[in-house]
C-alpha cells in the first residue's frame, strides 16, 4: 500500500484521518509492528496493548490495528478509550511487551496518530525502530503469523483511578478543571468520586470535535474560559489537560499560568525535602533558577534532550524520582518513568493542601530571572545557522546536549532544530527584562540576518 512517509515522526506516527491513516493503514501498522517486535524480544506470541483516545476514527483504527497484531501472533489486550497516561499505566501492570495509543496527542481535530512503545512504556521512535516498522509496512505482503493470537477486552478504568487516588489529598479551596473534551474527563469523573475535593467541571464530555477549545491547551486562547471561570467563581485554581491527558496546566486565581519552571521548583523541593540526593530530570530548555532549587535541596539536575522519549530514558538510566518539561509534562519513579498528568495534577493538591499556604503564596518569589517563550524561526539551513551562531558566541560556556546551549553569568540561550518542521526553537533567559530584550535582539538579528 502507498503510505506518507512525512507521518513518521521523532516520536510516533501522525496524519491526517481517513486519508493517511486508514483502517487499512492501522492493520498493517499491527502487523508490521508485531513482525518487529517478535524479532526484537525473540517472543513468537507477545502480549501487547492497544488503548485509543476520543477521537471520530480513533475506535475503528484501534479495531483494526487489534485485528492486524492477533493475525500476526500477537496476544492482545484491547483496553479502550483511554488518556496516553492511562496507557502507559496499563502497559506496566499488565507487564505487556509493549503496545499501541491510537492518539494524535494535542493535535487539532482531523489528526490522528500512534504511540508505540516497548515494555515498561518505552517509546519507540525513529531511531528505536519506527522506521523499521515503516519499511516493514511498505515492503512486506503479508503479515500472518503461523498460530493465530486472541483480542482480549478490557476496562482498566477502576484499577487506574484506584492507583491515582492513593495519594491522599486534604485541600479545601475551590478548584475548576478542564478536561478538554478529551479523554480525561470519564477518568477524572471517578477520581472526583472518591477524593473529597471541591471541583467545578469544565467540558468533561469527549467530544472529537473538541467543541470549547483547542485541544492543546498552550495554543492562544485555550485557556480563556477556564480563566475567567476561575475569576468568576472565586476559585484558588484551575487545572487545565490537554486532549490526551499526558501534560497538565495550573492557573492561578488571578488568571495567571504557573509555569513549568515553577512547577519543577515546587516538585523538585518536594521530592528533595523527603530525600536528599535524588535525581531530577529538566529538559534543558527549564529556567537555571530550576538547577539552582535543586543545588540548593542536595539534589542532581540531570539536563536532557527535549522530548518525552529521551527525559524517559533519562529518567531510567538514572532511576530519577521526577522529571519535567517545559511543554507541561511531569514525570515521575512513581509512575513508571513516565508522563502521568492527572498524578502530577493530584500530587500538586496534595503538596499544596499539606503547606498551609495560599497558592499565591507558595509561587510568590520563585522566578526572577526574565525569560522568552519559546520562539519558532523557518529557515532553509538550521545546522549552517547553528554554527555561525555558535561562532558568534564563543566566549560563552558552549554545550551541544540539544541543538546549541550557550550560558553567560547573566543570561543564557539555546537554540535547536526541529525535528518535524524546517523551523530553529529559541528560548532566552536573563536576570533582567532589559538584558532578556537586548539579547533575544542580537538572536533574532542574527537569525533573520537582518
Amino acid at each position: 500500500m502507498k503510505i506518507n512517509p512525512k507521518i513518521f515522526k521523532a516520536y510516533d506516527i501522525r496524519g491526517k484521518e481517513g486519508q493517511d491513516l486508514t483502517p487499512e493503514f492501522a492493520k498493517r501498522l499491527g502487523g508490521a509492528y508485531i513482525v518487529w517486535l517478535k524479532e526484537k524480544i525473540n517472543k513468537n506470541n507477545p502480549l501487547v496493548v492497544v488503548s485509543h483516545d476520543v477521537r471520530e476514527l480513533s475506535l475503528l483504527l484501534a479495531k483494526n490495528l487489534a485485528k492486524g497484531m492477533s493475525m500476526a501472533g500477537a496476544n492482545v489486550i484491547f483496553s479502550g478509550e483511554s488518556s496516553t497516561s492511562m496507557y502507559y499505566f496499563v502497559v506496566n501492570i499488565t507487564k505487556a511487551d509493549g503496545g499501541i495509543m491510537v492518539t494524535a496527542s494535542h493535535n487539532p481535530k482531523g489528526d490522528n496518530g500512534f504511540k508505540i512503545c516497548l515494555a515498561g512504556a518505552v517509546t519507540v521512535g525513529l531511531g528505536d525502530g519506527l522506521e523499521e516498522i515503516q519499511n516493514l509496512m511498505e515492503n512486506e505482503t503479508d503479515f500472518a503469523g503461523e498460530d493465530e493470537g486472541s483480542v482480549e477486552t478490557k476496562n482498566f478504568l477502576s484499577d487506574y483511578v484506584n492507583f491515582l487516588t492513593r495519594i491522599e489529598i486534604d485541600y479545601k479551596e475551590k478548584i475548576i478543571i478542564d478536561c478538554a473534551n478529551g479523554a480525561v474527563g470519564p477518568i477524572m469523573e471517578e477520581v472526583l468520586r472518591k477524593l473529597n475535593l471541591n471541583a467545578e467541571k469544565l467540558f468533561f464530555n469527549p467530544d472529537s470535535n473538541f467543541p470549547n477549545h483547542d485541544p492543546n491547551p498552550l495554543k492562544e486562547g485555550a485557556l480563556n474560559k477556564l480563566v475567567v471561570k476561575v475569576k468568576e467563581s472565586g476559585a484558588e485554581l484551575g487545572i487545565a489537560f490537554d486532549a490526551d491527558g499526558d501534560r497538565v496546566f495550573f492557573i492561578k486565581k488571578d488568571g495567571s499560568l504557573v509555569g513549568a519552571d515553577v512547577m519543577a521548583i515546587i516538585l523538585s523541593r518536594h521530592f528533595l525535602q523527603k530525600q536528599k540526593g535524588e535525581n531530577i530530570v529538566l529538559d534543558l530548555r527549564m529556567s537555571r533558577e530550576v538547577l539552582e532549587e535543586i543545588k540548593g535541596g542536595k539534589g542532581n539536575a540531570i539536563i536532557s534532550r527535549v522530548g518525552h522519549t529521551f527525559i524517559k530514558q533519562a529518567m531510567r538510566q538514572n532511576n530519577a524520582v521526577f522529571g519535567a518539561e517545559l511543554s507541561g509534562h511531569y514525570y515521575f519513579r512513581d509512575f513508571f518513568f513516565a508522563d502521568g498528568a492527572i498524578f502530577a495534577a493530584l500530587l500538586f493538591l496534595k503538596i499544596i493542601g499539606e503547606g498551609g499556604k495560599t497558592l499565591e503564596e507558595i509561587t510568590h518569589g520563585l522566578r526572577n530571572w526574565e525569560k522568552s517563550d519559546e520562539m519558532n524561526f523557518k529557515v532553509e539551513n538550521a545546522p549552517a545557522l547553528i554554527e555561525k551562531v555558535k561562532e558568534k558566541f564563543k566566549d560563552g560556556k558552549q554545550k551541544e546536549i540539544d541543538g546549541l546551549s550557550v550560558d553567560y553569568a547573566d543570561w543564557w540561550f539555546n537554540l535547536r532544530a526541529s525535528n518535524t518542521e524546517p523551523l530553529v526553537r529559541l528560548v532566552v533567559e536573563a536576570k533582567n527584562k532589559e538584558t532578556l530584550k537586548e539579547k533575544v535582539g542580537v538572536l533574532t538579528s542574527l537569525i533573520l540576518g537582518v
